[in-house]
């Protein structure tokens, strides 16, 4: 039975979806938002197995302190509350071996010293969410971080460097956010990670056709991929998303080269989000060449699609969300 504590009346807005085999017997404590912790982490049961603190102003050393008493931790979510330092998060990280979500979001204040502490203590984490950390100075190996932690689905690492792509053995990567690193990407990055659904490489440098082909060719579950800003890419790119047989949410915003010959591929019809938000080669001739029977929301904001066919596309279809300006 799940026991659901509930101590804030507002949620974080980057919930995360707890993965589907946390014990169905879990008694979870919410406390995202509150801003009130010290006194009550200190009574809470060493039992319990899911806590969130996100957004939480008052998360510091000493609230980090306060958790030394649980012990059968699986979730923890820190995200967004940045007041405490590598040392009593990494008590807290050794104390419960357990551990299979792990957010840190946003924590600019700690460093790789907690990495890798995650590394040598966690080896049951599902899903690790460290974007912005240390400021977003943090380079790390993401082939090590697998090797100790190689039931890992799910990596958001945005503004990391990431290195070591080319040492990546067996792995069960089914997320990976790598949105605003600097560092090159791997052409191969498909290859080594084959079981992808959902990437992001929104703002990456070093994006090239290569690289997709290779997603086209190795990932054949992947069913949303965002490339905002991909400015090295060009019209050749929609060739490997008609390979993609899955593909269902695309974000190609702020792209140069996306103009109206996109409309005369395959993969278009089976798009069910767009992202085209500030393409200057999405106008109303893209829109009259458009099926859009399938689609279920698309992003038109800052493009060249005018207000009246904005309005033509509501009539027509009621069901779909239009984001753009009217």
């Amino acid at each position: 039975m799940l026991i659901h504590v509930l101590l804030a009346l507002f949620c974080s807005d980057t919930a995360l979806v707890t993965p589907t085999n946390i014990q169905q017997n879990a008694i979870v404590v919410d406390l995202s938002c509150w801003n009130f912790l010290n006194q009550t982490l200190r009574t809470l049961p060493p039992r319990i197995t899911q806590l969130h603190l996100g957004h939480c102003r008052g998360v510091d050393n000493e609230t980090c302190n306060s958790l030394l008493q649980v012990t059968s931790l699986e979730v923890l979510d820190l995200s967004y509350s940045c007041r405490f330092s590598d040392d009593p998060l990494i008590k807290v990280v050794r104390n419960n071996k357990k551990l299979k979500l792990l957010n840190l979001n946003r924590c600019e204040e700690l460093t790789e010293k907690s990495l890798m502490a995650i590394q040598q203590s966690c080896p049951n984490l599902l899903q690790l969410h460290f974007s912005w950390f240390a400021r977003g100075r943090l380079s790390f190996s993401i082939a090590d971080l697998l090797s100790s932690c190689p039931k890992l689905q799910k990596i958001e690492c945005e503004t990391s460097d990431v290195i070591d792509i080319e040492r990546v053995s067996t792995n069960h990567l089914t997320h990976l956010n790598f949105s605003n690193i600097k560092t090159l990407l791997s052409e191969n990055l498909g290859y080594y990670f084959p079981h992808l659904v959902f990437l992001d490489l929104s703002y990456c440098q070093g994006i090239t056709l290569k690289l997709i082909e290779g997603l086209a060719n190795f990932c054949s579950e992947i069913a949303e991929i965002h490339l905002g800003k991909a400015v090295n890419l060009d019209e050749k790119v929609y060739i490997y998303f008609d390979q993609m047989k899955k593909l269902a949410t695309l974000n190609l915003s702020f792209c140069p080269w996306v103009d109206v010959s996109l409309s005369q591929h395959q993969f278009c019809q089976n798009i069910k989000t767009f992202d085209l938000g500030g393409c200057d080669g999405v106008n109303d001739q893209w829109i009259d060449s458009i099926i859009f029977d399938n689609m279920q929301k698309c992003i038109l904001s800052e493009t060249q699609v005018t207000s009246q066919k904005i309005e033509g596309l509501l009539e027509r279809f009621p069901n779909m969300e239009i984001v753009g300006s009217l």
